[in-house]
């Protein structure tokens, strides 16, 4: 990685690596595992169709979540750019390589990856920060279930009306 500094101090910013900004060591040794990857604009990141085994941090550029309906139509769920600091493709710690949806370069996107295998060597040295990783990941998963819950409920209040 070009500047390992800089990129240690914008790692800290996703919200994964909550609790661990002041471990500078270990954010390098993870950085040390993770890829640069540049996409093109339109380009499917993440590919729901296929399994992958990539967790991607999104550093500049913006994408685009979609799904594919039952009728092959493309339904747009949300989109964000690198402002937001996302990370896309988390399911693969938990040992889930199918995607649940699209995401494709609206821009042209400069990501880190992270592969499962790599992710599996980090671990063997730092199991008390993949401890902090794996929570912040629970806590991500519990508030999108909340959200979609809440979400679930709006619609069916608007659906009796």
């Amino acid at each position: 990685m070009e500047n390992i500094k800089a990129s240690v101090s914008l790692l800290s910013n996703y919200s994964i690596f909550k609790g661990l900004e002041s471990h500078v060591k270990v954010l390098e040794t993870l950085i040390d595992h993770m890829k640069e990857e540049i996409f093109q604009m339109r380009d499917l990141i993440i590919d729901e169709k296929q399994p992958d085994t990539r967790l991607y941090f999104l550093l500049s550029g913006q994408v685009v979540i979609q799904k594919i309906d039952s009728n092959g139509k493309i339904v747009i769920i949300g989109k964000t750019d690198a402002s937001q600091y996302p990370f896309f493709g988390e399911s693969t710690l938990l040992g889930r390589f199918q995607k649940s949806a699209n995401v494709v370069a609206h821009s042209v996107c400069r990501c880190l990856s992270l592969s499962t295998r790599d992710f599996d060597a980090f671990f063997a040295g730092y199991p008390a920060a993949v401890a902090v990783i794996y929570k912040n990941l629970a806590t991500l998963l519990f508030d999108r279930v909340s959200k979609s819950n809440q979400d679930l409920l709006i619609l069916g209040l608007m659906l009796k009306k």
